[in-house]
């Protein structure tokens, strides 16, 4: 169970999952780790309902599980259960498909059995279609659905803001792990060329052939080019605040004023 040393590392790993969620359903999560999520491990620590259990591999924190001890008295519509729900539950990126998740599944299991219960029950969302396969293969099966149906021109909620560090973060998951620091660097470089290249194609058609600017190719060419941009920085170790506002720094030093043509044609040879 969960050790005070282990709480920075349980609560990466809830980051994980909490950027899941907000990347695969922003409808209903929002984007970031606050610190009133960071601090609800130490009102869940305190709570004599609840365990949280912490995998360990080579010393390191490899996955957690939140798990409540939940008693439904007998009630005329129901029975009497006793049941453990698995509030939250993830293993660390670098340690997946490594038996880390099922050997937690497992002790949960015998866990549920000394606390006397019958079985135990999560819920899950339909996005996270990798996690479903992983639960399904460790026995759990489906037993109740939440359906939704979405109103016609109902107003749409405004979403939260994503920094760019975020942003890096989430685009991040879908880098390939197979690929090695060298190539990492090389595809991220050539694609920011190679999506430029493509953005650049949407206009020379609307200027030179006659076409209708596409907008929203467009924004979606740029937001290809955001994702390289995103990996290139992780492949040299910058994040992306780090790059922007080193671009913005450089700006200002360049023109305190605003833009200048008289600076910009006499600039410096190092100011690049």
């Amino acid at each position: 169970m969960l050790n005070p040393k282990d709480f920075d590392a349980v609560n990466a790993l809830r980051r994980q999952v909490s950027e899941l969620h907000a990347a695969g359903r922003p409808e209903t999560f929002k984007a970031g780790f606050c610190d009133e999520l960071r601090d609800l491990l130490y009102t869940i620590a305190d709570d004599s309902e609840k365990a949280i259990l912490v995998a360990d591999a080579e010393g390191s924190v490899a996955g957690y599980a939140i798990l409540h001890a939940v008693h439904k008295p007998e009630t005329p519509f129901t029975v009497e259960r006793r049941y453990i729900d698995i509030d939250e539950f993830g293993v660390d990126e670098a340690r997946r498909r490594q038996g880390v998740g099922r050997a937690m599944i497992d002790f949960i299991r015998s866990y549920a059995a000394q606390q006397g219960c019958s079985h135990v029950e999560l819920n899950m969302y339909e996005f996270n279609q990798s996690a479903l396969r992983f639960y399904e293969s460790v026995g759990f099966t489906t037993y109740r659905r939440h359906m939704e149906l979405p109103v016609e021109d109902a107003p749409k909620q405004a979403q939260t803001p994503l920094t760019p560090n975020e942003y890096q973060h989430l685009a991040l998951r879908t880098l390939n792990p197979a690929l090695s620091e060298k190539d990492v660097l090389i595809n991220g470089v050539m694609g920011l060329c190679g999506e430029a290249g493509e953005a650049i194609d949407l206009v020379k058609k609307h200027l030179a052939q006659g076409h209708a600017l596409d907008r929203t190719q467009l924004a979606k060419e740029l937001g290809d080019v955001a994702w390289y941009l995103a990996e290139t920085a992780y492949a040299i170790g910058y994040d992306l605040e780090t790059v922007l506002r080193g671009n913005i720094d450089k700006l200002r030093a360049r023109y305190p004023e605003g833009f200048d043509a008289d600076r910009s044609q006499h600039r410096k040879t190092d100011d690049e």
